[in-house]
């Protein structure tokens, strides 16, 4: 069983990582061309990062609500959750 966090997110890199490509964005840098990344073990609809010129976007469920406005992060900032763990994204 994959270690979790205490927000319920994963800890871990997917098991099976020769078909999914991940980073922790805590410590890798993003690839080239890469344009939305989602928290490992949440659906896309409930939190995603979309690159903008200025940083990361975030968007989904978990983020968007009426009157708030838009959340833009460092890449960094993406693999971290309110408890500071390191999560993967993909």
């Amino acid at each position: 069983m994959a270690r979790r966090c205490e927000c319920g997110l994963a800890c871990d890199p997917p098991k099976d990582w020769t078909r999914i490509v991940w980073w922790f964005p805590s410590i890798d840098p993003p690839a080239p061309g890469l344009s939305t990344v989602v928290r490992f073990g949440k659906p896309a609809s409930y939190r995603r990062a979309v690159r903008v010129p200025s940083g990361w976007l975030v968007r989904g469920a978990s983020v968007e609500c009426p009157g708030r406005p838009d959340v833009v992060l460092a890449w960094e900032r993406l693999g971290r959750c309110w408890r500071t763990q390191t999560i993967p994204s993909w």
